[in-house]
């Protein structure tokens, strides 16, 4: 197994973990997917060096009151496309990352806006501790090609790729600089519902 090429490993890697679909339960999936990260880096020596010098693997990126390892994963993923997914909560969970830390995260994403292809986030339990933040940055992100947007903010899409859009709010999405998605969804989302 250690004798295999690294471009067939990184194949078989991406088969094992592959991107998540651009949804809010992909935000979930996050403890998963990095405990699947770990069993990899567990087989030898070997797979650990590959897993950790895989770009691919370490472009899912996710924040969210459970955890974040965005820096790490934003270093270790170097230049590869980038699939973003942000839950922002003010409630803190036990042993989750502070508001602060999660701003840090976010901006540090939205530096390096322009990898982006797929993005997910989730600001419906957002408070005053996280008045800061915005379901998307207002600067035009030139390759996401889907978004997930589920929120209480007016949102303004400087996405001029964007092929598919999930709405899930109960406020505007306004396009500029994007084309008419090929896929536009809406639905109210569950809190309001009922």
């Amino acid at each position: 197994m250690n004798r295999l090429p690294l471009e067939l490993l990184t194949q078989v890697y991406g088969t094992i973990l592959p991107i998540p679909p651009c949804n809010a339960s992909s935000v979930r999936s996050a403890h998963e997917r990095a405990k699947a990260l770990t069993s990899l880096r567990l087989v030898s020596r070997s797979w650990n060096h590959n897993v950790l010098h895989t770009a691919e693997l370490w472009s899912y990126i996710i924040v969210s009151p459970w955890g974040t390892d965005a820096l790490r994963y934003l270093e270790r993923s170097r230049q590869a496309p980038l699939h973003i997914r942000l839950e922002i909560h003010s409630v803190r969970i036990n042993g989750g990352p502070s508001a602060q830390e999660l701003r840090t995260a976010v901006e540090a994403l939205w530096a390096v806006g322009d990898r982006w292809r797929t993005y997910a986030t989730n600001n419906s339990g957002a408070g005053e501790d996280c008045n800061w933040f915005r379901v998307v940055p207002a600067v035009s992100l030139p390759n996401p090609r889907e978004a997930w947007l589920l929120g209480n903010q007016a949102v303004e899409l400087h996405f001029p790729a964007l092929q598919k859009l999930h709405q899930v709010c109960d406020t505007d999405v306004h396009l500029a600089e994007a084309p008419a998605p090929r896929s536009w969804t809406t639905a109210q989302s569950s809190d309001e519902e009922g």
